[in-house]
Order: C-alpha cells, then sequence, then structure tokens
C-alpha cells in the first residue's frame, strides 16, 4: 500500500471517529425533523428506489442513520441526503413486513442536534416496476415541448415512451394500457395532420378512425378498464379554465377551448 493511500486512510479514519463521537454527543432535539419530501411514517413497498431527502430550514452539515433489524447505513450530507441505492435495497430486503428506523442529525457550529428518530414501514409485496406518465411543464405557455415517459421505480431511470417532437409539438396525452399490460396501449394526439387516438399492439403501431356520423367529434378520453377487445371513451368538448383570486374573491375565466 502506498503512503499516499495510507495517509487517506488515516485521515478518513480519523474523520469518521471525530464524527462518530460528536454525534453520540448530541443536543437532543425532542421533535421530529422537518423533511421534503415528507416519508415520516410512510408504508413502502421493498422494490422502491431510495428516499432521498433534505432538511428544510437548515444548510448546515447533516448525517442520517438508517437502521434496520441487523444492518445500518450512515449518509453524509450538507444539504441533501442520498442513500447509495444498493445497500438501500439490501436493507429494505432485509426487512420485508418490517420497518426501518432513520435519525437525523444536524450541526449548527460545533454543536450536533439530534432529532426524533422515525419510521418506514416496509410492505412485504413489492411494486410494479414501471411507472408511465406524461411529463410537461407546469403552465401552458411552454406546453408544446411534452412526451409519455417511464420511469424504473427501484431506481432514477427514465426513459421516453412518446416524444411530441416526432409529430410537430402537439398535444399527447390520455394514455392508457391494457390491464397493465405495456405490450398494449393507446394514447391521444391533439391537433395537426396526426391528430387521433394511436393504438401500440405488440410492437406495432395505427391510428383508430373514432369519428362517427352521429357524433359532434372524434372519441376523446379512454375511460376505465375493459377486456383485452373492448375500448371505452368519454365524447367531451373540454374546456380550459383559469381560477384566479381578486381582491373581491376567487372568479374564474376561460382560457380557450380545447379542439
Amino acid at each position: 500500500m502506498g503512503i499516499f493511500r495510507k495517509v487517506l486512510l488515516f485521515f478518513g479514519y480519523l474523520i469518521f471517529f471525530s464524527c462518530s463521537v460528536s454525534v453520540r454527543n448530541s443536543e437532543d432535539m425532542g421533535v421530529l425533523p422537518d423533511i421534503f419530501p415528507d416519508y415520516i411514517n410512510v408504508t413502502v413497498p421493498a422494490n422502491i428506489a431510495p428516499l432521498n431527502f433534505c432538511c428544510r430550514g437548515t444548510q448546515s452539515r447533516g448525517i442520517l442513520l438508517v437502521e434496520g433489524r441487523q444492518d445500518s447505513i450512515k449518509v453524509s450530507s450538507s444539504g441533501k441526503f442520498s442513500i447509495p441505492r444498493h445497500k438501500w435495497q439490501k436493507l429494505l430486503e432485509e426487512n420485508k413486513g418490517g420497518e426501518i428506523k432513520l435519525t437525523v442529525f444536524t450541526k449548527n457550529g460545533d454543536v450536533w442536534k439530534k432529532y426524533k428518530p422515525f419510521f418506514i414501514a416496509i410492505a412485504p409485496e413489492p411494486i410494479d416496476p414501471y411507472i408511465a406518465y406524461r411529463l410537461i411543464e407546469p403552465g401552458y405557455s411552454a406546453w408544446d415541448k411534452m412526451g409519455i415517459y417511464q420511469r424504473d421505480i427501484a431506481g432514477y431511470h427514465e426513459s421516453p415512451v412518446y416524444e411530441n417532437g416526432v409529430s410537430n409539438f402537439n398535444c399527447v396525452n390520455c394514455h392508457s394500457f391494457c390491464i397493465q399490460y405495456p405490450g398494449q396501449m393507446l394514447f391521444h394526439v391533439r391537433g395537426g395532420p396526426n391528430a387521433g387516438t394511436i393504438l401500440i399492439k405488440e410492437g406495432k403501431t395505427g391510428k383508430l378512425n373514432t369519428k362517427a356520423d352521429t357524433v359532434h367529434s372524434p372519441l376523446v378520453i379512454r375511460h376505465g378498464t375493459l377486456p383485452v377487445n373492448i375500448l371505452r371513451f368519454q365524447l367531451i368538448k373540454p374546456v380550459r379554465f383559469f381560477m384566479r383570486i381578486t381582491e373581491t374573491g376567487l372568479r374564474s375565466s376561460i382560457l380557450s377551448q380545447m379542439s
């Protein structure tokens, strides 16, 4: 082992030991930490990604101790606690049907403060490995850039299912899967020459003709979960509203009528 590596290890052990001693002698606050997102006393599946969070109202150094039946994880932070994925998954797997204990320490000046521990229950059942959603800016002024994406629940990897850049930046929405089966899905494209209901089935893509002479528009919103060969839609003429607060109270105004 080289002298440089020995020096690094020595200082690493020194820092870890000094932090451990300081934390053990910390001031007990007697209150729960103010964390965001708020994961205090929730129940999660055993295959969920690490529940990283930050402490509100503090910019100081922090330490998070996560304890299970056998093992524990110690995470340092200067603003956000980022829990290593592999250690987190191992800890959740070991504590299925039980709970884990999380204790937050923060340093204010030379004094460490200990917050009241909170618990996260671990369900024995796993959750579906992926979630699909439409991703859009939180405002209508930039709605032209959007898409339907999927994310790995066990991690943070996100990948596109459909991005509206391939269809002249029009609106895409109302996506739905057939009884949660990813091999068969549909979504609606609104506006422009590509408008319509798109069906994806076993790798093949097509557009459904849902216009009929007896109705005022094509079918709009997919509704409910039905058997494989049946589709059910709502036939509506949507109008967007904005609510605003004025000096005289709450008022509504029509923004636009959607096609």
